[in-house]
């Protein structure tokens, strides 16, 4: 039974961590996709675009988990990937990106091309990398299983900062891990 509703598609770009050695294959298998990775080679970082010339995205020895190739090597994957399938699948009626994913959603909206969506992936890793030179320590801790707000407590109480809440009960948190607690909290 139809109330009327149509099939929508709607994409969720993803963000770091899931990068493979094979992320361009299926990509690659598309003329126009592969037209686009070509394209993106100046705006890639000089490793990453060696994992994007063509050899895999594990092509001499490049480390894609390493944050200055990770971030626009991720956004370069899911922009060929919608290239490659844009032709035949509907507009999206949303597109949302987590973290890194969000400049590939922008990309794949049509707000920005994906020259400069990979550049400024480059740049994003760049300036996160230099923070982290700048002031080492850092650290990202995923935080689960409790309530939101008894979640901020805890990181607050450590001086880490809620920085993306993932669910009802689950948080990514980000601070010092030479931390203390803050006196008083109990902890």
């Amino acid at each position: 039974m139809s109330y009327g509703a149509q099939s929508r598609l709607l994409l969720l770009c993803p963000g770091q961590g899931g990068q493979h050695a094979g992320m361009f294959d299926l990509t690659r298998t598309s003329p126009v996709a592969q037209a686009l990775l070509d394209g993106l080679q100046d705006a890639m970082p000089a490793a990453a675009g060696g994992a994007l010339a063509g050899g895999g995205a594990d092509a001499a020895g490049v480390d894609i988990y390493a944050n200055g190739n990770a971030q626009p090597l991720i956004v370069a994957a899911t922009l060929g990937m919608w290239e490659a399938i844009r032709e035949f699948a509907p507009p999206p009626a949303l597109v949302a990106g987590y973290s890194i994913g969000e400049l590939s959603a922008y990309g794949v909206a049509g707000a920005f091309d994906a020259a400069t969506a990979a550049g400024l992936a480059a740049q994003r890793a760049q300036l996160m990398d230099a923070c982290l030179a700048r002031h080492p320590g850092q650290a990202l801790v995923a935080l689960s299983g409790l309530a939101s707000k008894r979640l901020e407590e805890l990181a607050t109480a450590h001086a880490f900062h809620i920085s993306i809440e993932t669910g009802d009960d689950a948080s990514i948190a980000g601070g010092s891990i030479h931390s203390r607690p803050c006196p008083g909290s109990g902890s």
